[in-house]
């Protein structure tokens, strides 16, 4: 569909495969010391670190490109 890489989305049967990929555990990036359970924090499980996937981006592509 030619969708751009925060658009994009890579999905594996192994669990956890990716996470080990990626995870660095920057301590300067993803601190420790918050409010909150850093457990949530996904930042070591995206490819991009802080950015997320543009979930309405690829529903646009999706009803452009795609007929049922």
């Amino acid at each position: 569909m030619g969708a751009l890489l925060q658009c994009s989305a890579c999905l594996l049967r192994q669990d956890g495969l990716l996470f080990q990929c990626n995870q660095m555990s920057a301590d300067y990036l993803f601190m420790q010391d918050k409010p909150y359970d850093v457990s949530f924090d996904t930042g070591d499980k995206a490819i991009q670190c802080g950015r997320h996937n543009d979930v309405f981006k690829l529903w646009l592509m999706w009803k452009s490109k795609v007929s049922y």
